[in-house]
C-alpha cells in the first residue's frame, strides 16, 4: 500500500510499489468491488479515465444505475501546491496532437484514473429506477471500485451491435486470456450491461428533450498523422457518431443534473453551477435567415419551441440541411458559464440547451477544476467534508470568472491548433484532397460563407474580388474566370450579373470549391476557398444516417466541446501524450512550419 507522506502532497508510486487503497479509508466508503460490474467507455488510448458506469437489475423489478467519478478531491486538498496550480490552470488543454494536463501525471494517468483491474477511490451517484426508469431512490457518496473493463467506444458499440465474440475478445483486452466458456459468460454479461445502459439513456434523453432540450450538430475532426518526423498528415477524419457516445453522454448529464439539484438544496446561495442563458434574436439572425431560405421558421419563444422548430427543418431532397442548420444553431447560442448561485435568481440558473433547471460539472475532475470544487461541495452537503472549507459567494464567483476565462482560452487554443493542422494538410498540395463539396450557409457583400463538412471547414467564398471584378463562368464552360459584373444580395442568397448573363447561388446550395492555403506576412497562414463552377451541385438524396447518428457536437456546451467529457465534439482524445513543452513555443513552432515551402 502506498500512502501520502506528511511532507509530500503526491503519492509516491513506482513500478515496485504501485498505489493501492488504504484499508482504513475503505472502511469509511461503500465498497463496490465485489457487488457491482463497473466498466469505463472512453476514446481509444485514453489515459485520464474520469468516469465509469454500472447497471444491475434489482429483485423488485427495478434497475440500479451508477455513475462513478474519480475521487480527485481526496488527493488534491484545498490550499496545497497541487490545488493552487490546478486552480490556476483550471482545465486540461487538448490540442490536435497532444494535451497539457491540469494535474500531475501521477494523478491524472495513474492514481486518479479509473483503469481496469486496479482498486480506485470514487465519488458515486447511484440511482434506483422503476420499470419506467423514474428515480425512486438516490445515493451520493464516496466508494471504492475496481473497474472490470476499460473499453473503447468502438468496443462498446460492437457489443451493442451483436458483433461475434471472437471479435469482441480482440477489442476488449481484459477478455483476451479467457477460456471459451469464460469468454461466453463474460461477453453475455457485458453485452447485457451495454444494452441496458443504451435503453436507459435513450429514455432519459427522450424525457429531457420533451422538457425542451435542444439537439445541436457539429463536425469534430481528428488529425491522422503519418510520419511525424516529416510533418506528414495523412488525413483529416470526421469522427463517427456512435450510439454509445450518446449513451455515455446522457449518463453524465444525468449525474451532473442530480448533483446540481443536491448542491442547490444544500447551498442555495453558494453553489457552483453551470448555467446557459437563452439566445437573443440578434445572435440568431443568421440562423433564422438560413432556415427561411428553405421556408422554415425558427421559433425562439422557448427552448422547447426552438427544439421543435429545428426538428422541422428537414429537406427530403437534401439530408444535410438539418445538420447544417443545427450546426449553425450553435453560433446563435450564448455560451454556457460557471456561476455562483448567489449572483443569479433561480430562474436564471437554468440550462437552456439541455432543458434542465439545474446543471453543473461533476463528471470530469481530472481535467476540470470546476468538477473538483463541485466534489468538495457535494461531499460537504453530505457532511463528509467540512462546510467551513467552502469559499464564500464573492470568492466563489471570482473563481468562476477565472475558470470561464481559462476554459475559453483552452477552447481557442484547440481551435487554433486544429486550424493550423488543417492548413498543413492542404499545404501538401494533393489536388484531389483540395477539391471539395461545400454548402452555403450565409451571405456577405463580397460573396457567401461556406462549410465543407468533409473536413470541418468554414470560411468565406469570394465572388467579388478587391478590384471589383466578379466570378463568371469561363467561355468554354470548363471553369470560372474573373470579369466585369455586379453582385446583389437577395432574400435567399446572392445574384451575380456579368456581361454574358447571370447566375444565382442560394443558401444551402452545394457548390464545388478548391481549398487553398493563403500565406500571409503578418499573420498565420489561413485557408481560402475558390469557386470551381457557378452551377450548384445536386446533393445526394440517399439518407445514409439519421440526425441522431450524424457527427455530433456537445449538446451541453455551446463551444462545441462535449459537456460531459465523452460527448462528441472535441479533440479531447486522450490518446495523445502530455507535452512538457511551452504551449506558446509549440504554437510558434507550428506557425513556422506552416510558412515553410
Amino acid at each position: 500500500m502506498t500512502t501520502l507522506l506528511p511532507s509530500i502532497e503526491l503519492p509516491m508510486v513506482t513500478m515496485e510499489t504501485p498505489w493501492d487503497v488504504d484499508p482504513e479509508e475503505v472502511q469509511s466508503r461503500w465498497d463496490l468491488r465485489h457487488t457491482h460490474l463497473v466498466f469505463s467507455i472512453d476514446p481509444e488510448g485514453c489515459e485520464d479515465v474520469d468516469d465509469a458506469l454500472s447497471v444491475r437489475y434489482l429483485q423488485d423489478g427495478g434497475v440500479e444505475l451508477g455513475v462513478h467519478i474519480s475521487d480527485v478531491s481526496y488527493f488534491v486538498k484545498p490550499g496545497t501546491l497541487t490545488d493552487i496550480e490546478a486552480q490556476r490552470r483550471s482545465t486540461t488543454v487538448y490540442l490536435a496532437d497532444r494535451r497539457y494536463d491540469m494535474l500531475p501525471a501521477v494523478l491524472s494517468a495513474n492514481v486518479c484514473s479509473l483503469l481496469s483491474n486496479v482498486n480506485r477511490y470514487a465519488v458515486s451517484t447511484i440511482w434506483e429506477l422503476d420499470k419506467d426508469f423514474v428515480v425512486t431512490k438516490l445515493w451520493y457518496g464516496r466508494t471504492v471500485i475496481r473497474s472490470a473493463y476499460k473499453m473503447t467506444y468502438e468496443a462498446a458499440q460492437a457489443l451493442f451491435d451483436g458483433i461475434p465474440m471472437e471479435t469482441i475478445r480482440n477489442m476488449v483486452p481484459e477478455l483476451r486470456d479467457k477460456s471459451p466458456d469464460q469468454l461466453q459468460d463474460k461477453v453475455r454479461e457485458l453485452r447485457q450491461a451495454v444494452h441496458s445502459l443504451v435503453t436507459i439513456a435513450s429514455v432519459l434523453k427522450d424525457r429531457r428533450f420533451q422538457q425542451g432540450g435542444v439537439e445541436l450538430e457539429g463536425i469534430e475532426i481528428k488529425v491522422h498523422f503519418g510520419d511525424r518526423d516529416q510533418n506528414e498528415i495523412d488525413d483529416l477524419i470526421p469522427k463517427e457518431g456512435l450510439r454509445v457516445h450518446e449513451t455515455v453522454a446522457e449518463c453524465m448529464i444525468f449525474a451532473n443534473h442530480w448533483v446540481a439539484k443536491r448542491l442547490w438544496e444544500s447551498f442555495p446561495t453558494n453553489s457552483l453551477l453551470r448555467y446557459h442563458p437563452p439566445p437573443n434574436r440578434a445572435n440568431a439572425a443568421s440562423l433564422t435567415k438560413l432556415a427561411a431560405s428553405k421556408g422554415f421558421v425558427i421559433d425562439l419563444s422557448s427552448n422547447k419551441s426552438f427544439a421543435d422548430s429545428l426538428d422541422k427543418c428537414v429537406d427530403k431532397n437534401d439530408p444535410s440541411v438539418n445538420m447544417i442548420i443545427r450546426s449553425m444553431a450553435v453560433f446563435a447560442m450564448k455560451p454556457a458559464d460557471y456561476v455562483c448561485t448567489g449572483t443569479l435568481t433561480p430562474e436564471e440558473l437554468a440550462h437552456y440547451g439541455l432543458g434542465l433547471d439545474f446543471y453543473t460539472h461533476f463528471t470530469s475532475p481530472i481535467r476540470r477544476y470546476a468538477d473538483v470544487m463541485v466534489h468538495r461541495q457535494l461531499l460537504s452537503a453530505m457532511c463528509v467534508e467540512n462546510k467551513l472549507s467552502l469559499p464564500p459567494c464573492n470568492e466563489l464567483q471570482h473563481l468562476c470568472d477565472h475558470m470561464n476565462k481559462q476554459h475559453n482560452t483552452a477552447k481557442f487554443a484547440q481551435m487554433a491548433s486544429t486550424e493550423l493542422y488543417q492548413c498543413l494538410y492542404f499545404a501538401q498540395k494533393h489536388r484531389d484532397r483540395c477539391l471539395c463539396e461545400a454548402v452555403i450557409y450565409d451571405v456577405r457583400a463580397y460573396g457567401v460563407m461556406v462549410m465543407v463538412p468533409r473536413y470541418g471547414l468554414r470560411g468565406p467564398l469570394r465572388l467579388r474580388g478587391k478590384s471589383g471584378l466578379v466570378v463568371c463562368p469561363s467561355n468554354d464552360g470548363s471553369g470560372v474566370v474573373f470579369g466585369k459584373g455586379t453582385l446583389e444580395i437577395t432574400q435567399t442568397g446572392v445574384r451575380v450579373k456579368y456581361e454574358e448573363g447571370e447566375y444565382q447561388l442560394n443558401m444551402l446550395d452545394h457548390v464545388k470549391v478548391m481549398v487553398c492555403v493563403e500565406n500571409k506576412v503578418a499573420h498565420a497562414a489561413s485557408l481560402e476557398f475558390q469557386l470551381l463552377s457557378t452551377t450548384p451541385v445536386i446533393p445526394e438524396t440517399k439518407q445514409t444516417t439519421s440526425k441522431n447518428e450524424l457527427v455530433k457536437s456537445v449538446t451541453e456546451e455551446t463551444n462545441l466541446n462535449y459537456s460531459a467529457h465523452h460527448c462528441i465534439g472535441d479533440l479531447e482524445n486522450a490518446s495523445f501524450n502530455q507535452s512538457s513543452a511551452s504551449l506558446y513555443l509549440l504554437l510558434h513552432q507550428l506557425y513556422t512550419l506552416s510558412l515553410a515551402p
